[in-house]
């Protein structure tokens, strides 16, 4: 019985169209207008700006802890 349900739930998968062909065009399409390879698939440059916007923030905030640890407090003399 449960070969049976195994089966049956890939049967959604085996019936499902193959778009393989017109992925194919359109990536080939895209790289020969020199289209960065990351940035090809759909909704990559999502994916990418958030990466970006991530990545930029924590630079950003560590190299500003290092240099508050560089320069460290003012102290008044007494």
């Amino acid at each position: 019985m449960l070969a049976t349900r195994i089966s049956r739930a890939w049967i959604p998968f085996a019936n499902s169209p193959n778009h393989v062909v017109q992925k194919q065009k359109l990536f080939q399409d895209r790289f020969n207008h020199h289209v960065p390879v990351h940035l090809i698939p759909p909704r990559s440059r999502v994916y990418y700006t958030t990466y970006l916007i991530f990545f930029t923030a924590g630079l950003t905030g560590s190299l500003y802890t290092a240099f508050e640890l560089v320069v460290g407090k003012q102290t008044t003399a007494d």
